[in-house]
């Protein structure tokens, strides 16, 4: 079968045709839609590893600010009760208030839990004067224990009518505590051995004198 040249022409022309169809619907096009997905891979990549660089650097920003605070806890240890120990509060009590007031009685709240310490607050109560009770803060401000002053409430004693069977020195003691003080303190320890509960009264003829610790 012998074809004109036009019809030569045409079949290679449509051949070519056909060929570039197949190539562009078999190849170009696919080759085309893997490289877009590939470029948004690459794009998600690049985004993953930016945010990876932040995470990085909020990581060694939270590491060296919890070595800072690591390394402030071991320091502000060095100031805490090594255990919140009942008797142990109770002794330094005593020994802060001294001669300077009259411990009429003490309560304890609880302990709490602050994770890298505990803490235990405490009422107290007692009778003193203005310038004993100055220096009574002053023995909490300085004290071997760290403690914070929470609240604290000041009454003016009323006077009572003294009867003539009074000692002098009843007299003079009644005198002398002119203010009803009430506050609470708080106390921090590196722990606890207690649950940091109970109610102690020193009101004279309750443990049959004053002052338990006399």
């Amino acid at each position: 079968m012998n074809l004109s040249k036009r019809e030569r022409v045409l079949i290679i022309g449509s051949a070519i045709i056909l060929i570039i169809v197949i190539f562009l619907y078999y190849y170009y096009f696919p080759l085309k839609k893997e490289i877009e997905n590939m470029e948004t891979q690459l794009q998600e990549v690049l985004l993953q590893v930016e945010d990876g660089q932040r995470k990085k650097e909020l990581v060694n920003d939270l590491q060296e600010e919890l070595n800072n605070l690591q390394l402030a806890q071991s320091e502000s240890k060095e100031y805490l009760i090594s255990s919140l120990d009942e008797p142990e509060i109770i002794s330094y009590i005593s020994r802060i208030m001294g001669n300077q007031g009259e411990l009429k009685s003490l309560s304890f709240s609880g302990v709490t839990d602050r994770e890298i310490y505990v803490s235990g607050d405490l009422g107290l109560k007692f009778e003193t004067n203005y310038n004993e009770l100055k220096k009574i803060i002053e023995k909490f401000e300085n004290g071997e224990y760290f403690t914070t002053l929470n609240n604290v409430r000041i009454d003016k004693k009323e006077k009572e009518e003294s009867s003539n069977e009074e000692t002098n020195e009843e007299r003079e003691k009644t005198n002398k505590n002119t203010l009803d003080v009430d506050c609470g303190i708080r106390f921090y320890a590196k722990e606890a051995n207690w649950d940091g509960t109970g109610d102690y009264i020193f009101m004279e003829g309750e443990f049959s004198k004053s002052n338990i610790f006399e």
